[in-house]
């Protein structure tokens, strides 16, 4: 099991999911990996195309209220490229977990919380909405996990 933070802790709110993966490791759930990523999301899908549940935190950018905590289930319907399409990294994820799926290379669970961000400014820390939702994602992520180590009778 993977839980991936995807951002750029230089560019303000996208620095979410680093930061939440600085959060959650301080107590970190038992027999999950744990991943902060700051690079280009392709480099992803070898790291987690062997994982049975892959959780990825990622800041997006839509019309949503700043802290907003949207979950996307990618084998129920695709990731909307809008909210993920832009972004300080190369290729936006959206365009990732399509090629993941194209290449047989997605978890058989696999969950994209999307947070909704502010400030994607060079050099800012994280918004005061966004600190907020970093309490309420780690409730969700360790009851994601939960249901999944209580599925697979662990």
């Amino acid at each position: 099991m993977l839980v991936i933070g995807l951002g750029n802790r230089l560019r303000g709110d996208d620095g979410f999911g680093p930061e939440f993966l600085s959060r959650l490791e301080r107590k970190p759930p038992e027999g999950v990996e744990l991943i902060s990523y700051e690079g280009d999301p392709v480099g992803l899908i070898d790291i987690w195309s062997d994982a049975q549940l892959v959780v990825l935190i990622d800041a997006t950018r839509s019309t949503e209220v700043p802290g907003t905590v949207r979950r996307f289930d990618v084998h129920r319907d695709p990731l909307p490229a809008g909210p993920f399409a832009t972004s300080s990294h190369l290729v936006g994820l959206a365009t990732v977990i399509e090629l993941a799926r194209t290449l047989d290379k997605l978890a058989p669970t696999f969950i994209v919380l999307g947070v909704e961000g502010e400030c994607f400014e060079l050099g800012r820390g994280l918004s005061p909405e966004l600190e907020g939702a970093l309490v309420r994602l780690e409730v969700s992520v360790r009851e994601i996990v939960g249901i999944h180590l209580k599925e697979a009778g662990a």
